[in-house]
């Protein structure tokens, strides 16, 4: 009974949700972000002090479901208010064009079967194991994912500024020169931001796993690397799927997702029996390599028309300076005992400074060092 009425709720929450993405992107097309971070960022830091107390007065997870509908629902007003008021959003059902809805259909079924396959793809590991390894890899894989989940929505953060920019440039001139020089600028200030983390990860992630998550779960820092590692390429070109979608080629990468997701799975699938974890891992990371590493690539540069050589010319280099903190790194997993609190905080600090001198000097160029020195000026200025 508990599980039909929690299914309901559920219903309901995507009941309000789903009609909300329209002002939420209405939103994002008036490149309206900072009220948009603004209200997420009130709603991460009230939601505790709102869920906690119906849970201390015994409500359950009923109660918790509830509660956060109401707060999900609350979002979605003030979107709905501010797009109709301030934004001056209007409704109009008369006059619909058939052909346009046509269009309309077609092109988001294919965004629609990318997101479903993106889903299957990132959740077949657990199913397979769950099937040959039982729960304790589920376990291991679940700790894994968790990072890997938290690190695929980082990049996510720069690209989602820049969508009405590519969007309006595809509809002004759709200049591949001008869209090559923009997917470049944005894929390195995301490579400089994601090195940076699966970099720390590599030398440090072993003893901060077993220190969250447990000893017993020392096998998930090998299946983090099999995750993060691969998946940096896509993720320092996701901007080059809203040029798709704008460019209305995104077909072929839908068609990609659903062909990795079968390979994935026939190789996942005796890695997983003999490997675990790990081998699940190891499947989803040749499947990604083989789909976004290398036909994603081919993709935009002869279909799509950026300059995927140069792209890659530009991020090649920051390697340089990535030669300090790896030495670096590498002596402290040598040397020091990182398994220790204290040594892990302070050479965990001490990485993160070599890496950020290290960049500055030899990695960033002149437009890079702007966009992270003006803002600091701002406050400085203001104190």
């Amino acid at each position: 009974a508990k599980a039909e009425i929690l299914m309901y709720i559920l219903v309901l929450n995507l009941g309000f949700s789903f009609p909300g993405i329209v002002f939420t992107s209405h939103i994002t097309a008036n490149e309206r972000f900072v009220f948009q971070k603004l209200v997420q960022l009130i709603k991460t830091l009230t939601s505790p002090f709102l869920l906690l107390p119906v849970l201390l007065l015994g409500y359950g997870s009923i109660g918790y479901a509830l509660a956060l509908s109401v707060i999900n629902l609350l979002v979605e007003v003030v979107y709905a208010a501010y797009s109709i008021r301030r934004l001056k959003m209007h409704f109009s059902f008369k006059n619909m064009e058939a052909s346009l809805m046509k269009e309309m259909s077609v092109f988001s079924f294919y965004i629609f079967i990318n997101m479903l396959v993106d889903q299957i793809n990132w959740n077949v590991d657990k199913f397979l194991i769950g099937r040959f390894q039982g729960t304790i890899g589920v376990a291991v894989y679940g700790v894994a994912a968790t990072i890997n989940s938290y690190y695929r929505q980082i990049p996510q953060a720069v690209s989602n500024v820049f969508i009405p920019q590519v969007h309006r440039m595809v509809a002004d001139r759709d200049d591949n020169k001008e869209l090559t020089l923009l997917f470049t600028r944005i894929g390195r200030i995301q490579f400089f931001i994601l090195a940076l983390i699966s970099s720390t990860y590599v030398f440090f992630g072993k003893p901060f796993t077993m220190k969250w998550a447990g000893r017993n779960y020392a096998d998930s820092y090998y299946v983090v690397l099999l995750l993060l590692l691969p998946v940096t390429i896509p993720l320092i070109q996701t901007i080059g799927i809203e040029i798709q979608r704008a460019k209305n080629m995104h077909q072929f990468r839908s068609v990609m997702y659903l062909l990795m997701a079968v390979v994935n799975l026939f190789v996942s699938i005796p890695l997983t029996r003999t490997y675990g974890p790990v081998g699940a891992a190891a499947g989803t990371a040749i499947s990604m390599i083989l789909g976004n590493g290398i036909a994603m690539n081919l993709y935009n540069h002869f279909k799509i028309g950026l300059d995927m050589a140069y792209f890659w010319k530009q991020i090649l280099r920051f390697f340089p300076a990535l030669i300090a903190p790896i030495i670096s790194g590498v002596l402290m997993m040598l040397f020091v005992d990182l398994y220790r609190l204290p040594s892990l905080l302070i050479f965990g600090s001490l990485y993160l400074a070599i890496y950020i001198i290290s960049m500055w000097f030899l990695g960033l160029n002149t437009y890079e060092k702007d966009q992270i020195s003006k803002p600091i000026k701002r406050i400085l200025k203001r104190r």
